[in-house]
C-alpha cells in the first residue's frame, strides 16, 4: 500500500508521540503481593436457609497498575477435594479506571486493595458438594499478566444438624436434702453428635433458665442437677424441664430436645422413736422384763416401704419386720429374736427405716440394752490419806465412782465405830465426791481412819455393793532436818568419798515423792535424787553433776548445800536445807621450816636440845584437824602434837619433853618430823622430813663443850704450829669446824679455855710451875681467839680463860700421851646479844 503524503506525515507524528509516551510514563511492574491470610477454617452449610450459606474469603493485595483508584485485573479461588480434584473455580476480573490514551502517559502505581470472594458450595456443574473439608487456593493476576498463587485455610461444608436423644432417669422425683438418697437427678444422652458446643438448661414452669450446663468439643455428657440455680442457691419445690440444644460451626441448629416432668420435692419426713425403758432384764422376775417402742411419723403418705430392725453393736440383725402399707406405730419387745429365742446380753438398737417415693429415707434409732448382770464398779480415791488443815495441799479426798453401765447409787462415810458421818447419792455413771473431813454439820472430824461404802443399781435393777474403802485423816505437822559433814573429797581414795546427808524427821513414811537437790553456791541444782514412799534416814551424794542432756561429770570444787523437798500423801509439803558443806578434792599444801639449837649429850648420856618448827598450810577450804609426830631413827614417837583448824604458826620441841615417848639415841641422833593435815573435804596431806641433829656439845661439870678436837700446842709454846705440821693441820681443821658451827648458831657465846702440862702436879714444884704455865695458857687462848676472829667469828662473843696445868685430861707422867694436856678447849655459852 502506498501512503499519501499526509498519511506519511500523520504516521510519523504518531510514532513520535508513542515514543514520547513511553519515555515519560515510568513505574514499577513488580509481582502482586498478598499477605498471609489467617482467617482460619470456615464452616458453612449451603442449604439455602439464609444462615452461613456461603464461605467468604477476604484478603488484602498489593498491585502495581496504571490507575487512579487501583484495581485487580484478575483474582479467583480454586476449590479442591481431599484427593486434589478441582471441584470449583471462581474467577473475578476488574477494569482500569483510566482510558488507554491516559495510560500512555501514566506510570505504574502501588495500590493495597481489600477484596473478598465467596463460594456457595457448588461444584463445576452447579451441584452442591458433599459434606467435608476442602482445600482452597487464591490467585491474583496484575495488568502485566503476573500471577501470584496463595494457599489459604480450608472450607468445611456441613449441612447435618446436631443430634442427641435424652435417656430418661429411673425417677423424675428427687429431694436435695443431703440425706444421700435421691439428692440429685442425673440425665444422660445417647446417639449424640460431637459438636463444638452443646448447651443444656433446667427451666422452670415459665421457661426461665434455672441452671445451665455446657459441653465443648464433645458429645453431651451426663447432667447432674442438685436443685440449685446458677448462683448455687437452692430453688423452690416444683416441676421443671430439661432442654438440650446446639448450633454447630456451620450454623446448623439442632431440633428441640426436651425432657419434661422433673419434680423437686422437699417435703420433710421426720420420724422419731421413743422407748419406755432403755434397759430390760427378761428373766421372768417381773422387773423390767419387756419394753414398748413408739414411732412418731411427721408424714404418713407417699411411703414406698418400711422396715423395723433390732441390731447389736456389730450391726448384726436379730429381729426384723418389713412392709409396704402403714407403718406400725407401737412395738412390744420381750427380749427374743425373730425366731423367738432369748437374745444375749448386750447393747442393741431399735431401728425404723421409712422409704418415701421422693427419695427421703428417714431413719430413727434408739439404743437399749439387755442386761442380766450386776454392774461392774471401779472406785478410785485421790488422796486417801489427807490433811484438811487449810494449807491448800490435799485438804480434801476425791472419790471417783465409774460404772460399766448407767446406775443409781447411794454412798456413806463411816467412822471406826460404824457411825455415819456423811452420805450422798447420784444417778451418774461417773461420779466425783469431794470430802473435806467434815461431818454433816460441817464440823471437822477427828484424826483417824474412816470407811467408804456404796451400793449401785443399774437401769435393769441389778445391784452391787463395793468393797469398803479406807480413808485416813492426819493433820499433825511434819518436821525434817538435814545434817551433813563440813566437807568431802570424792576422789575414790576410800576416805570421805561421798557426802552423807542425815535425815531427821518425825514422819518417814506415807510420802507421795521426795527430791533431794544439791545446790551450788549460786543455788543452781547440780544433781537430783528422787524417791517415793519412805524417806531414808540418810542420803548420799557422790559428788557428780548431771547436765540437761543427762551427761554425768564430776562437780567442781566449791561450796554446796542440800535441799530436801518432801510431798506427803496427806498433802503436807516440807522443805529442809542443810548447812553449807565443801566439795574439795585438792589436798592441803604444807610448808615446814625446821631450826634446831645445838644438841648436847649429858653426863648420863641423855641428848638435850630444842627444835623450832614453823608451819604454813594452804588449802582451798578450811583445815579440819592436824597432828605432828617427832620420831626417832627407829620410827618410835618421841613427841606428838595435834589440834583442830589451821596449824600455821611455830612449835618448839624440847627434847626433854618426850611426852612419854621414846628417847633420842646418842648413836643415831637424827629424827623424823611427820606432819599430817586433813581439810574439811577429808583430803589428807602428809609431810615427812628427816632432821639430822648436830650433837655438838658434851656436858661436863655443867659446861657445854664443843664436840670438836682440842687445839694442841708444843711444850711451853702458844703458836698454832708449835706441835708440828701434822698437828697444825688438825688445829686448823678444828678451828674451821668451830667457825662452821658458829655460822650455823651465831647467837651463842664462846669461851676458850687454855690448858698446859704440869708434870709437877701434886709435887713440891707445882706452884712454881703454875706461875709459868698460867700466862702461857692465857696466850694460847688468845692465839686461838685471833684465829677464830680471822675466820669470821665476832670478837665480842668470844671470851678466854687460862687454867694453867690444873686440869689435865690425860696422865702427866706418861710421855706418850701427856702432850694432849697442852690444849685449848671450846665451851658454848648462852646467847650473846
Amino acid at each position: 500500500m502506498k501512503l499519501s503524503g499526509s498519511s506519511k506525515y500523520f504516521l510519523a507524528l504518531l510514532i513520535i508521540f508513542l515514543a514520547a509516551g513511553q519515555l515519560f510514563a515510568g513505574g514499577n511492574k513488580e509481582m502482586p503481593d498478598v499477605p498471609p491470610i489467617t482467617s482460619g477454617t470456615q464452616y458453612f452449610s449451603p442449604d439455602s436457609n439464609g444462615v452461613q450459606d456461603t464461605a467468604v474469603l477476604s484478603f488484602s493485595v498489593k498491585v502495581y497498575v496504571k490507575s487512579d483508584e487501583g484495581y485487580v485485573p484478575e483474582y479467583g479461588l480454586q476449590i479442591l477435594d481431599s484427593s486434589g480434584t478441582v471441584m470449583k473455580e471462581i474467577i473475578e476480573t476488574e477494569k482500569s479506571d483510566i482510558g488507554w490514551f491516559s495510560s500512555i502517559f501514566r506510570g505504574y502505581s502501588e495500590f493495597t486493595l481489600e477484596r473478598s470472594i465467596s463460594w456457595d458450595g457448588s461444584d463445576l456443574d452447579g451441584n452442591t458438594v458433599s459434606d467435608g473439608s476442602y482445600d482452597v487456593k487464591l490467585w491474583v493476576v496484575d495488568s502485566s499478566g503476573n500471577r501470584k498463587d496463595i494457599d489459604v485455610d480450608a472450607f468445611v461444608v456441613d449441612v447435618r444438624k446436631p443430634e442427641a436423644i435424652i435417656v430418661e432417669p429411673s425417677s423424675l422425683i428427687f429431694s436435695p436434702n443431703d440425706d444421700d438418697f435421691l439428692d440429685t437427678i442425673s440425665i444422660s444422652h445417647t446417639k449424640a453428635t460431637e459438636e463444638a458446643l452443646w448447651e443444656a438448661s433446667i427451666l422452670d414452669n415459665d421457661d426461665n433458665i434455672i441452671k445451665s450446663f455446657s459441653f465443648k468439643n464433645a458429645i453431651p455428657g451426663e447432667v447432674v442437677w442438685d436443685g440449685t440455680d446458677n448462683n448455687g442457691a437452692a430453688v423452690s419445690e416444683g416441676t421443671y424441664s430439661y432442654t438440650l440444644s446446639s448450633v454447630d460451626e456451620a450454623g446448623n441448629e439442632s431440633d428441640s430436645i426436651v425432657l419434661n416432668g422433673l419434680i423437686l420435692d422437699m417435703t420433710v419426713t421426720t420420724i422419731e422413736l421413743v422407748i419406755d425403758n432403755p434397759a430390760i432384764s427378761p428373766d421372768g422376775n417381773g422387773q423390767n422384763d419387756f419394753m414398748t417402742v413408739y414411732l412418731d411419723q411427721a408424714v404418713k403418705e407417699g411411703i414406698a416401704s418400711w422396715e423395723w430392725q433390732i441390731r447389736n453393736a456389730d450391726g448384726d440383725v436379730f429381729w426384723q419386720v418389713t412392709g409396704t402399707d402403714a407403718v406400725p406405730e407401737e412395738i412390744i419387745f420381750d427380749g427374743t429374736d425373730s425366731n423367738g429365742n432369748p437374745m444375749p446380753e448386750g447393747n442393741y438398737s431399735f431401728i425404723n427405716i421409712v422409704n418415701y417415693i421422693n427419695g427421703n429415707r428417714p431413719t430413727a434409732l434408739e439404743p437399749f440394752s439387755i442386761d442380766l448382770s450386776v454392774p461392774e464398779i471401779s472406785v478410785s480415791v485421790t488422796n486417801p490419806v489427807f490433811s484438811p488443815n487449810g494449807d491448800g495441799l490435799k485438804d480434801t479426798v476425791e472419790i471417783r465412782f465409774k460404772s460399766d453401765s448407767k446406775v443409781k447409787w447411794v454412798g456413806s462415810i463411816l467412822d471406826n465405830q460404824g457411825n455415819e458421818i456423811v452420805s450422798t447419792s447420784s444417778d451418774e455413771t461417773t461420779s466425783l465426791i469431794i470430802w473435806d473431813g467434815t461431818d454433816v454439820d460441817g464440823s471437822g472430824v477427828d484424826n483417824g481412819t474412816y470407811t467408804l461404802i456404796a451400793t449401785f443399781t443399774d437401769l435393769a435393777g441389778n445391784s452391787v455393793e463395793i468393797d469398803p474403802y479406807s480413808l485416813n485423816i492426819d493433820r499433825d505437822p511434819v518436821s525434817i532436818a538435814l545434817k551433813t559433814a563440813k566437807g568431802f573429797s570424792p576422789d575414790n581414795d576410800g576416805s570421805s568419798d561421798s557426802m552423807i546427808i542425815l535425815v531427821d524427821t518425825n514422819l518417814d513414811y506415807n510420802l507421795d515423792s521426795w527430791t533431794l537437790d544439791i545446790l551450788d553456791s549460786d543455788k543452781n541444782v547440780v544433781n537430783e535424787i528422787n524417791g517415793f514412799d519412805n524417806l531414808p534416814p540418810e542420803l548420799i551424794w557422790d559428788g557428780s553433776t548431771v547436765d540437761s542432756d543427762g551427761r554425768i561429770s564430776a562437780a567442781p570444787e566449791g561450796s554446796y548445800s542440800a535441799k530436801l523437798s518432801a510431798s506427803y500423801l496427806k498433802g503436807d509439803y516440807v522443805e529442809a536445807f542443810s548447812d553449807r558443806f565443801v566439795l574439795d578434792t585438792t589436798a592441803p599444801e604444807i610448808h615446814v621450816g625446821v631450826a634446831a639449837n645445838p644438841f648436847a649429850v649429858s653426863s648420863d648420856d641423855e641428848v638435850e636440845g630444842e627444835v623450832y618448827v614453823t608451819l604454813k598450810v594452804l588449802d582451798n577450804t578450811d583445815i579440819s584437824n592436824w597432828s605432828m609426830d617427832v620420831l626417832n631413827a627407829e620410827g618410835d614417837i618421841i613427841r606428838s602434837y595435834s589440834g583442830f583448824g589451821d596449824p600455821t604458826g611455830d612449835i618448839t620441841w624440847n627434847s626433854a619433853e618426850s611426852n612419854g615417848g621414846a628417847a633420842i639415841s646418842i648413836d643415831n641422833p637424827d629424827f623424823v618430823l611427820k606432819l599430817t593435815v586433813i581439810d574439811l573435804g577429808g583430803n589428807e596431806s602428809v609431810f615427812e622430813k628427816d632432821i639430822p641433829l648436830d650433837i655438838l656439845l658434851v656436858i661436863k661439870d655443867g659446861k657445854k663443850y664443843l664436840s670438836v678436837p682440842n687445839i694442841i700446842f708444843g711444850a711451853y709454846k702458844h703458836s698454832l704450829a708449835s706441835a708440828g705440821s701434822d698437828q697444825l693441820k688438825g688445829n686448823n681443821d678444828s678451828l674451821d669446824r668451830v667457825a662452821a658451827i658458829y655460822k650455823k648458831y651465831p647467837v651463842y657465846g664462846l669461851t676458850l679455855e687454855g690448858h698446859a702440862l704440869n708434870i709437877y702436879l701434886d709435887g713440891p714444884r707445882e706452884d712454881r710451875e703454875e706461875k709459868i704455865l698460867l700466862p702461857l695458857t692465857a696466850r694460847r687462848a688468845l692465839a686461838v681467839k685471833d684465829a677464830l676472829v680471822q675466820r669470821g667469828l665476832s670478837e665480842s662473843k668470844i671470851s678466854t680463860e687460862a687454867f694453867g696445868g690444873q686440869f689435865p685430861v690425860v696422865s702427866v707422867t706418861d710421855k706418850t700421851v701427856w702432850g694432849r694436856n697442852r690444849r685449848v678447849e671450846f665451851v658454848m655459852t648462852d646467847p650473846v646479844e
